[in-house]
C-alpha cells in the first residue's frame, strides 16, 4: 500500500511502493510516479550537496529543496 501522497522510496533495501489500485496512479501517471521515485536514489548526492554547501554558507535552506531540485531536474 502506498502512503497518503500514493507513493514512497525505500532507500535500505532500495524499493518503490506505489499504489496501484488509485485511479491518479495508472497509465502514464504511474509511470511517472515510477521515474519520479527512482530518481530519489539519483538525486541523494544532490540532496548531500546542498546540505554541504548550506552548512558551509552559514545558511538555512528549507528541508525540501532536494526535492524541489528533483521536480526541477526531471522536467528539463
Amino acid at each position: 500500500m502506498g502512503n497518503p501522497q500514493g507513493a514512497y522510496t525505500s532507500f535500505g533495501p532500495f524499493w518503490i511502493v506505489v499504489s496501484t489500485g488509485d485511479p491518479n496512479s495508472q497509465g502514464w501517471a504511474g509511470t511517472e510516479i515510477l521515474f519520479h521515485e527512482s530518481s530519489h536514489l539519483l538525486i541523494r548526492p544532490v540532496s548531500a550537496a546542498i546540505d554541504k554547501a548550506a552548512k558551509e554558507a552559514s545558511v538555512n535552506v528549507p528541508d525540501v529543496l532536494w526535492h524541489v531540485v528533483l521536480f526541477y531536474v526531471a522536467a528539463r
